[in-house]
């Protein structure tokens, strides 16, 4: 497997029905179940710890759908003009759905000769395209993004729709993994390359060297030849041929295929994470007070939690390096700690309901109670009737009986309310 330049465009989606979304995909002639193969090189994700990678291979954790005619898909659905003097292709369109609830659906780009500018240009437009209007870059009889995405999975029956990330109903994130290798002359020119392509910005963005951009940026660097970097916008690989002959080999024949089955499945358990998290305190902060509701949620952060979320994946240094960084950036730790201050809430939904059944049990006992004695007196006071002990008895007892019952009940409503105050 040659190293290509090429890219994937990630766009985040909410799985509201894995059944239906199954259901939607498998009954289609477009859609086809099933991981790539990793093949000779790739493996099957094999610089990964098990209960990483069997996430991916497991259908109960993550269903994996592939597009059957990727080529078919308008690659004119980012912007209506591309300009560069080759076309790139789409050659994979696929489809993660995770059990969290969370999907990724991505197109894998390749450049063919596009140049650096001109690629970074093209994933400008991509990221641009996910917040834009429907109709804002793409004109004519050319489909956009947006309708591209109506059309692969309509709403009410694929099971799935777009993770809108802010208020505006049209702002969505799309986020790029880029695998680019390219010749540059130095430290300066490589850093600008990679603050471009992890971003997605054009040239037209101007870049300040001296600025690290803080915790959410990371460039790392194993080796001369090939640098890492991310940032919350996207992810890029660059790398250069060296002249060295074994090394080259390596990057050109073995290190694309590591990339697309290792780094990349990596980064998608990293988003997986962090849209899960985004998913689940907005469901925390908008739930209503049903029973069903808070035992859902509180069910899916504790799968999020023991199944889906890992700090160590890799025993190699350059996998959990890169990890590592890129958990931090994406605010997973962060999240996870919104989660459990908003779980307060989520807390006192659940003693609230507790209370009200203990109130309503409170009352049912106490009704049970005043029906008992009330028909035990009854049957003593019908008795003492038919023995002829006189009217006046029965009368007494009758009257001591309800005066008993109304001081059992206030004793029993006075223990209640001490009860309900001391929570």
């Amino acid at each position: 497997m040659a190293f290509e330049n090429s890219s994937f465009y990630i766009l985040p989606l909410m799985i509201e029905s894995q059944e239906d979304l199954h259901k939607f995909l498998t009954s289609s002639d477009k859609w086809r179940e099933g991981v790539r193969d990793g093949g000779e090189y790739g493996g099957k994700y094999g610089y990964l710890f098990n209960y990483v990678s069997r996430i991916i291979e497991s259908e109960e954790m993550c269903r994996v759908y592939q597009y059957a005619d990727p080529s078919s898909l308008p690659i004119y659905m980012f912007h209506n003009e591309i300009l560069s003097a080759e076309i790139p292709v789409i050659t994979e369109a696929t489809l993660y759905a995770f059990g969290t609830g969370i999907g990724f659906f991505e197109l894998k780009v390749s450049y063919g000769g596009m140049t650096m500018s001109e690629i970074c240009n093209f994933a400008y437009h991509f990221k641009v395209a996910t917040r834009a209007k429907k109709d804002k870059y793409v004109k004519g009889d050319k489909k956009s993004l947006h309708v591209v995405l109506d059309d692969l999975f309509p709403g009410g029956r694929a099971g799935a729709r777009r993770f809108i990330t802010g208020r505006d109903a049209d702002k969505y994130q799309g986020l790029c993994f880029h695998m680019i290798k390219t010749d540059y002359k130095d430290e300066a020119e490589r850093n600008l390359l990679l603050f471009r392509l992890k971003r997605s910005y054009t040239d037209k963005f101007l870049y300040d060297e001296n600025n690290d951009f803080g915790q959410y940026d990371m460039t790392f660097a194993p080796y001369e030849y090939l640098t890492f970097g991310g940032c919350q916008e996207g992810f890029a690989a660059l790398c250069r041929d060296t002249g060295i002959e074994s090394t080259d080999y390596f990057i050109n024949e073995y290190f694309y295929p590591q990339l697309i089955f290792h780094h990349h499945y990596m980064y998608l358990i990293l988003l997986n994470q962090r849209f899960s998290e985004l998913l689940y305190v907005e469901e925390i902060a908008t739930t209503e007070n049903t029973k069903a509701v808070v035992e859902g949620i509180s069910k899916k952060i504790v799968a999020l939690k023991t199944r889906y979320s890992f700090h160590v994946v890799s025993d190699d240094y350059i996998y959990q390096n890169i990890y590592a960084r890129m958990y931090k950036i994406l605010d997973i730790d962060k999240l996870f700690l919104d989660i459990e201050e908003n779980g307060d809430r989520l807390t006192l939904l659940q003693n609230n309901e507790l209370a009200e059944t203990e109130k309503a049990n409170g009352v049912f006992l106490m009704c049970l109670s005043f029906l008992t004695v009330f028909s035990a007196l009854v049957d003593l006071a019908t008795y003492l009737d038919r023995m002829s002990v006189g009217n006046l008895v029965s009368t007494v007892l009758s009257a001591t009986g309800v005066l008993g019952i109304f001081v059992y009940a206030a004793v029993r409503f006075v223990k209640q309310r001490k009860k309900r105050k001391g929570k």
